[in-house]
């Protein structure tokens, strides 16, 4: 059974390698995931979600982040929850509206946003 670290880790091994393979929707998705596993990890144990989910909405992300990462200062929580937003936006294109053209330098700064979370919330490979 994986942890929500060990599922971060893995989904920004993957947004690398979709990247580097040209698989940009792909690995926009993947960096999300990234980011979303890696504040469930610190979320854990600090919040009781709504409906028995094990896990946070997308849509409360932000506002768990605000509310419940106090160990980080301010200015941090605000620049995660940017990230996150960033990060989902870019997603919800990606996986659902195909339309939209997506270029390398959309899904390098989705890689960079999860990076910026995964760094903030010293979810790190050991």
């Amino acid at each position: 059974m994986a942890t929500w670290r060990e599922l971060s880790l893995e989904c920004r091994r993957a947004a690398k390698n979709l990247l580097t393979g040209d698989c940009l929707r792909s690995s926009i998705n993947r960096s999300y995931y990234a980011a979303y596993a890696a504040v469930s990890s610190k979320l854990e144990g600090k919040v009781i979600y709504k409906e028995g989910r094990d896990n946070p909405a997308h849509a409360d992300l932000p506002v768990y982040i605000l509310r419940n990462l106090n160990a980080l200062s301010r200015q941090t929580r605000s620049d995660l929850v940017k990230a996150v937003g960033r990060l989902w936006k870019a997603r919800v294109i990606a996986d659902y509206i195909p339309a939209t053209y997506i270029d390398r330098s959309i899904a390098l700064n989705a890689l960079r946003d999860a990076n910026t979370v995964l760094l903030a919330l010293e979810v790190q490979d050991e």
